[in-house]
């Protein structure tokens, strides 16, 4: 028994992973037997991860039962984002005191490498990163399981860069150095402005598509 949980654990994390790196794309089918080799597991463990990530709502089930990685409306990814400003304001603000001048520094060395080389899937990566620790790295239990449990933050961020490092670089760089300065609020505030920034981009983006029953001009 916790030989097969070790191993639906294993199964969850990599799956989960892939479709955070965007190596299991929206909509994409996943073939369990293909899945199941790649990983090195039986199908057991790899169902019952694959119900785990179904429960999250990161893949769908179709009528035929066949499985594929959600793809997010665009009108979800606002709601999501919506949501995601007030968790993670919030979580920027009770890490604060936490965080130590390490990760701080890693942190700023990640994203600015990145941002002077446009190596734009390291900024990524480095995004990624920045924003899972934020949620891992909060003291509350309710709010950092709203924030990982569910599969909620992994959804926000499964669509990649929404804005160019070039507006983003220095809204992370802010947020880093109100913890460096052991400012909460601060760190609060440049957290929800950076979320808002991204909303109104979504926003612009969502009031470009065309309506309901109209075709994309």
């Amino acid at each position: 028994m916790i030989k097969r949980t070790t191993l639906t654990e294993k199964a969850y994390n990599i799956l989960k992973q892939m479709i955070l790196e965007g190596d299991l794309k929206p909509g994409e089918p996943l073939v369990q037997e293909q899945l199941s080799a790649k990983l090195g597991i039986s199908r057991t463990p790899l169902l019952h991860a694959l119900k785990i990530l179904e429960s999250e709502n990161l893949i769908v089930r179709a009528n035929n039962q066949r499985v594929f990685v959600r793809q997010f409306a665009p009108e979800e990814v606002l709601v999501l984002f919506e949501m995601r400003e007030a968790l993670e304001g919030l979580a920027a603000k009770y890490i604060t005191p936490l965080v130590n001048e390490e990760e701080i520094s890693t942190f700023e060395e990640s994203f600015t490498k990145a941002y002077l080389e446009k190596n734009i899937e390291s900024y990524r990566k480095a995004d990624v990163s920045f924003h899972l620790f934020v949620a891992e790295k909060c003291p509350y239990l309710d709010l950092k399981s709203a924030l990982i449990r569910s599969g909620f933050l992994a959804k926000c961020l499964i669509k990649g860069l929404i804005r160019p490092p070039e507006e983003t670089h220095q809204e992370h760089m802010e947020i880093l150095r109100c913890f460096r300065n052991r400012d909460p609020e601060g760190a609060e505030r440049a957290m929800r402005l950076h979320i808002q920034k991204t909303i109104s981009c979504l926003k612009n983006y969502a009031g470009q598509l065309p309506a309901k029953g109209e075709h994309a001009k």
